[in-house]
């Protein structure tokens, strides 16, 4: 994803960000340190420069002399006043120049080098020798004096003005040189700053960019953390807090208007098995694949919320005119929509829903009382065979307050032991006597039995079998010490029970506590326990087994019968459910079905019971298809530990049960 290239990216700008910016900084501060050091070179460069100038002067010199010479010669030829004057100025000047020879910057310069002092001082006497001759230029053989001194002059000059040009030429050219190098460092300096103010360029639009998408990353995990909070990740549907909070401004919008509200709580049927058999992944798919079918069907109508509250509990949120008739029409829209298959990968699985509807202000007033009747009357959709839409009324909430009282019951019965075990007794076909007898929780209520189908279903769906499970346990293994040493006892686990980390201690217990010899407690699981999780399951019954308890699997063929179930775990009984039992006398195909299962069951060395033996015919038939055990009201009924003493009491004395039953 985007996200993880810049997070990534993020870190590795961060390494180098100190690098950079030390490398910037370093380029401005050599800068900083080599400016006034190239200045001060270059002043240098032109403080020589001006050597150029003393050049000029000395050879101006040469000009001088040449001038002064020129003017005597013309004073000799024209002797006027003209003349004369023009010599005394050719005169002064080149006195001035001599003077210059040894003051200021030209004396500096000529007194730099001792090889000039010879040719300077032939010079100034020159210049000395020539004031006097220069005042009595009338006179007879002064002029031609003059101009033997000024030609005796030129030499020592032409000497001077050699030396200055040869030194000024050398002296150029090293000033070329330097002032090229400096040219070079000039270059240099300011390409760096040049590099260093691209690179800082570069680095904060590098560093714009980093903050750009950092920003833009920080706006969009904002808006994903606010998406969130208010809706399912799995779904993208709004989720249960989004929803109470639409629901808590739909009945605000009712306050004023006094339009109705209706409430849709929808279950997926059998999502737990899907679940389970198929896996998560797949039930993940499921949900998507509802969503977006409830997406659908809320979309063809106007003022509806649909979100997911959770696991596969869905609600429709229905506001305005019509509300009622508007929801009842959307939970037919959804039921048929659902019906339609899903297709997860090569998978195409058929599901449904239960659907609970409340309307305001006929089922109450506040958001609350909606919410608690759409989920009463889904619970009365699923209790009534699912599939189906079902209005909440007053005689489900009434059903409902009378749920929770049983449960508050239930509880109580468990601390006050209200629940008690009645035996069902397992007869040996080929003999006719008891062999085993199954243990079926009972509960006393107040003097009277409330019948199992009453508080069992509460129970499980409360958690609250666990508790009756360990109970039952105990007390069976404690009444078996009170039967014959050949009576076997079967105990019922529960599913919830099953699925607890202290499975096997809270079997072990009472076995270590009563005596009773593991061999003679048989466990019994449905086939449903077997698809929780397989490695989980095989382990826990290898250690029951390591007790010394068998395993029944109960109910065969009513759930999610597997040959590999059968191979896998290794049962000791396999029990066949009543409804291949009830019409094994009226129809040949239930009992090719019972013989064939009877004759895999012994292939694995497994003992058959049938279960819900009704009939004498239902026992033959049973007996003939290879089943080796039989228990149902033909033989006994579930009675109490004292009934079932005294049965085994007349059965050991007497010829077999169900002939004379």
């Amino acid at each position: 994803m985007p996200h993880d290239a810049e997070s990534s990216s993020a870190p590795r700008s961060r390494r180098w960000l100190p690098y950079a910016l030390l490398t910037i900084a370093a380029g401005f501060a050599a800068s900083g340190v080599a400016i006034p050091a190239l200045t001060s070179r270059i002043d240098a460069s032109i403080a020589r420069a001006a050597r150029y100038e003393i050049t000029f002067n000395v050879i101006q010199g040469k000009v001088n002399v040449a001038a002064f010479d020129a003017a005597a010669e013309r004073y000799r030829s024209e002797p006027n006043a003209a003349s004369r004057q023009a010599l005394t100025i050719a005169y002064a000047v080149f006195k001035g120049w001599a003077a210059d020879l040894k003051r200021g910057e030209l004396g500096a310069y000529v007194r730099s080098d001792a090889s000039y002092a010879a040719d300077v001082n032939a010079i100034e006497r020159a210049v000395d020798d020539l004031a006097p001759l220069v005042e009595s230029a009338e006179q007879a053989d002064a002029v031609r004096k003059i101009e033997a001194i000024v030609n005796a002059v030129h030499q020592p000059l032409a000497g001077v003005a050699s030396q200055v040009l040869a030194h000024s030429v050398a002296q150029s050219s090293a000033d070329m040189s330097e002032l090229r190098q400096q040219q070079f460092d000039e270059f240099l300096l300011t390409s760096g700053l040049l590099v260093s103010a691209f690179g800082l360029i570069a680095f904060l639009w590098r560093q714009n960019q980093v903050v750009e998408r950092l920003h833009r990353r920080q706006i969009a995990a904002a808006n994903q953390f606010e998406f969130l909070a208010s809706h399912d990740p799995l779904t993208c549907m709004p989720n249960r807090s989004a929803f109470s909070q639409a629901l808590a401004n739909a009945f605000a919008r009712r306050d004023a208007t006094g339009d109705e509200v209706a409430l849709l709580t929808l279950d997926l049927d059998n999502f737990k098995t899907i679940n389970d058999v198929l896996g998560h992944a797949a039930g993940d798919q499921l949900l998507i694949s509802v969503a977006d079918r409830l997406r659908r069907v809320a979309a063809m109508q106007t003022a509806v919320t649909a979100a997911r509250l959770g696991g596969d509990e869905f609600s429709i949120l229905v506001e305005g005119e019509g509300a009622e008739r508007r929801a009842t029409q959307i939970a037919q829209d959804t039921l048929r929509a659902l019906q339609t298959p899903h297709q997860l990968g090569l998978l195409s699985i058929s599901t449904n829903a239960s659907v609970g509807l409340a309307i305001a202000p006929r089922h109450g007033a506040a958001a609350s009382d909606i919410v608690r009747g759409s989920d009463i009357a889904l619970n009365r959709a699923k209790s009534s065979g699912r599939g189906a839409l079902n209005v909440f009324d007053n005689a489900l909430d009434h059903e409902a307050w009378g749920w929770r009282a049983l449960e508050s019951d239930l509880a109580e019965a468990i601390e006050c032991n209200e629940f008690e075990p009645f035996y069902q007794p397992q007869i040996d076909f080929a003999t006719g006597t008891i062999v085993a007898v199954e243990a079926l929780i009972r509960w006393r209520r107040d003097g009277a039995l409330v019948p199992p189908i009453q508080f069992i279903k509460l129970a499980e769906e409360t958690g609250l079998i666990v508790s009756i499970d360990r109970m039952m346990l105990g007390m069976v293994c404690r009444d078996a010490l009170r039967m014959p040493e050949s009576i076997k006892v079967a105990v019922n686990l529960s599913a919830a029970h099953f699925l607890c980390d202290d499975i096997v201690a809270s079997v072990a217990r009472p076995l270590a506590e009563s005596g009773l010899a593991p061999d003679r407690l048989e466990l019994e699981i449905t086939e449903s326990m077997l698809l929780t999780n397989e490695t989980r399951t095989h382990d826990v019954l290898g250690r029951l087994r390591g007790l010394g308890a068998s395993i029944a699997l109960d109910d065969f063929g009513t759930g999610y019968s597997s040959l590999a179930y059968l191979r896998r775990f290794s049962f000791d009984k396999l029990k066949i459910d009543k409804a291949f039992i009830d019409d094994v006398d009226t129809h040949s195909q239930s009992f090719e079905i019972l013989r064939a299962i009877t004759a895999l069951g012994r292939t694995m060395d497994m003992t058959i019971i049938a279960e819900g033996v009704e009939r004498m015919e239902q026992a033959r038939l049973a007996q003939l298809a290879g089943c080796r055990l039989g228990q149902g009201y033909y033989f006994a009924r579930p009675m109490p530990i004292r009934d079932l003493l005294a049965l085994l009491r007349r059965d050991a004395q007497r010829t077999p049960l169900a002939q004379s039953a």
